[in-house]
């Protein structure tokens, strides 16, 4: 991505942001109605990008082992066997 220029849908493709992402009607503090980067995300977003695959990998499984470790849990109330 261009130094100053505003993330694009191929950027979001690369860090697993899911193509024609919906958020069924819930506001999404990250991506608008169109699927840009907010303004106030694009810091965030980039940092992600700069980061790698393998890295955001990473530091997803230790985020989640963490929660799992500190008890941490979510009931999803769509989901027929929560």
């Amino acid at each position: 991505m261009p130094k100053g220029s505003a993330p694009s849908r191929a950027d979001a493709d690369a860090l697993g942001a899911p193509a024609g992402h919906d958020a069924d009607g819930f506001y999404d503090e990250m991506f608008d109605a169109s699927g840009a980067v907010r303004a106030p995300c694009r810091p965030l977003f980039e940092r992600l990008l700069a980061l790698g695959q393998a890295d955001r990998r990473r530091r997803q499984s230790l985020a989640e082992r963490a929660l799992l470790e500190l008890g941490i849990t979510f009931l999803v109330y769509k989901d027929k066997d929560a």
